[in-house]
């Protein structure tokens, strides 16, 4: 994949330094050539890292998640093959597991995988832009990960704690004592998808709407703390494939 570099400034330790972007993910190169080479290596040696890191605050959701793929691939690679002629030795350099590598952690970079694949497909199911938030809470990743399974199937089933609040919009109706239907809650300030939602086991499952906040929560009918099974299903499934799916 072609990435366009740059000439940086250095961090210490390093002579000659690279960077760039792919969609909102920075790439970072650094070289220090006739570097001391590991024992038992003969010839000219250079000490090199390569890292990467998020910038996608703001990006089309569609566009972030190419970026993402691309810094994924970075974190799940057992060999990187980079090629710059004039830059770098003859026939590139190699990454194996021995090489000095750094991305973005692997729990934000799979954060920001949710929240750019639940986003990307809002965007194509309504063809209305959502850029990805520069920051966003539990319940925004909650949600994402509902719409995500969504994307995929019309009907999701989930397990909530005694006492759990739905997140679900304000305007979120319940029909009765165990169902209601109304949109998921926004992500990152952006709407969602309308959805019904239903206690799979209406006999021991309760929907009320909290007195605190009007917040629908869940409760087992003894109150005895146990968790309660709930299926989600997509209003309106029309016919948007989730990013990356098979036409």
């Amino acid at each position: 994949m072609p990435v366009e570099l740059r000439r940086v400034p250095s961090e210490p330790g390093y002579e000659v330094s690279y960077a760039g972007a792919v969609h909102g993910v920075l790439v970072f190169l650094d070289l220090q050539p006739d570097a001391t080479p590991p024992e038992g290596v003969e010839g000219r040696w250079t000490q090199s890292s390569i890292a990467a890191g998020l910038a996608i605050d703001g990006r089309p959701a569609a566009e972030a998640l190419d970026g993402l793929g691309f810094a994924f691939a970075l974190t799940r690679a057992e060999r990187i093959h980079l090629e710059c002629p004039g830059v770098m030795p003859a026939g590139g350099i190699d990454y194996d597991d021995t090489a000095q590598t750094a991305v973005t952690a692997d729990e934000v970079l799979g954060d920001a995988l949710t929240l750019a694949h639940a986003l990307a497909w809002l965007e194509i199911r309504d063809e209305r832009a959502r850029p990805l938030p520069p920051e966003y809470s539990p319940n925004d990743l909650i949600v994402a990960q509902m719409v995500e399974a969504l994307s995929h199937c019309q009907d999701v089933r989930i397990v909530v704690p005694h006492g759990a609040n739905l997140p679900v919009d304000e305007t979120f109706t319940l029909q009765d004592a165990a169902s209601g239907h109304g949109p998921l809650g926004p992500i990152g300030g952006h709407p969602t998808v309308d959805v019904a939602i239903r206690a799979e086991q209406p006999a021991q499952t309760r929907l009320r709407v909290s007195p605190a906040d009007g917040q629908p929560t869940v409760h087992h009918v003894d109150g005895s703390g146990q968790e309660a099974a709930l299926i989600v299903s997509l209003v309106n499934p029309g016919g948007a494939q989730a990013p990356g799916s098979p036409d």
